[in-house]
């Protein structure tokens, strides 16, 4: 874990994200996520 931790750090690893949603809009987020339909990570933000 910590060398994934060091190579996001370093630029080396990205992580696709597809959408990014505020704590308000989870259920969309949630709905977007059970499509299967998405290319990448859903984020949440808290």
């Amino acid at each position: 874990m910590e060398e994934l931790a060091c190579l996001v750090a370093a630029g080396q690893l990205q992580v696709p994200i597809a959408a990014s949603f505020p704590i308000e809009q989870i259920r969309d987020a949630a709905e977007l996520q059970a499509r299967r339909h998405v290319k990448g990570k859903v984020v949440i933000h808290l």
